[in-house]
């Protein structure tokens, strides 16, 4: 663990000189899909446990998150690409990062 956080600092790091606008985009897209994810995940489980009085270990989401293991990087990567993408899109034209 502590060597994969290394070299995921370092390649951050070489990232960000190389490609200003490309790694920007790249952890501003990230951040904000894991603050989204994050959200909607803890509603569901709210809603599930408090509103529809389900048993912690029989919610639905419990079973996506334990049963499948694709269930929580698709969550984390869709958004972070429909990031990038619109971000793209808002500054694709502008050379000095103003949108117009």
């Amino acid at each position: 663990l502590p060597a994969g956080f290394v070299v995921g600092v370092v390649a951050g790091g070489l990232i960000s000189f190389i490609l200003l606008k490309a790694s920007v985009m790249l952890f501003t897209s990230l951040g904000g899909s894991i603050i989204m994810v994050t959200g909607i995940l803890s509603l569901w489980y709210q809603y599930e446990t408090r509103v529809l009085d389900i048993p912690e270990i029989e919610t639905q989401l419990h079973d996506l998150i334990y049963s499948y293991d694709w269930f929580l990087p698709m969550v984390l990567i869709v958004p972070t690409v429909i990031g990038i993408i619109c971000q793209n899109k808002f500054i694709k034209h502008s050379q000095k990062w103003e949108v117009k």
